[in-house]
């Protein structure tokens, strides 16, 4: 069933440590699940956005849309935007088969919950590289700050003794 393709994505995903490897399970899973063929165009990535205005456009808007190429062997193409809480994180590109209009609304519901899925999972790297990154910039203070006291004490320490021997020189 449908639920338990959208669990085993999810549980997949949620394994995920790299935001390539989230990448890799979404285009796995709508490669087996759906015969298409998925991209992925990363938020302001000015590289990739110049030569597509479509996915420009979807970036954005952050709605999805839906062309139709000239090309038979791309005949159906669905960019979704991957709208994580805070921002937009990408935008999934899909090479769809024509299928009945009756497998239209399942379909688009499942590519918009796969689409919610990648956006919060790649959400979550996200927010574990942050807090990766201040982690290590307050252990970099907390060491910064114990070298200064360190090096503060050393020379603290010979400064008063020399104080002292100077001052009984004086006496």
């Amino acid at each position: 069933s449908r639920q338990r393709l959208l669990y085993d994505l999810a549980e997949e995903l949620n394994r995920t440590l790299r935001p390539q490897q989230v990448i890799d399970a979404v285009v796995r899973f709508l490669a087996a699940h759906g015969d298409m063929v998925a991209r992925f165009h990363p938020a302001g990535d000015a590289s990739q956005l110049a030569g597509d205005a479509q996915v420009s456009a979807v970036e954005s808007s952050a709605q999805a849309r839906e062309c139709s190429g000239a090309d038979p062997a791309r005949p159906r193409r669905l960019l979704l935007p991957l709208v994580g809480a805070t921002r937009l994180r990408g935008v999934l590109d899909l090479d769809m088969p024509d299928l009945s209009s009756a497998d239209a609304p399942g379909r688009q519901q499942l590519l918009e919950m796969v689409a919610g899925l990648m956006a919060g999972a790649l959400e979550r790297l996200h927010y574990l590289d942050v807090a990766a990154r201040t982690q290590a910039e307050v252990e970099s203070e907390r060491l910064r700050n114990a070298l200064l006291a360190s090096l503060s004490h050393d020379l603290r320490t010979p400064l008063t003794v020399l104080h002292g021997r100077a001052e009984a020189l004086r006496d």
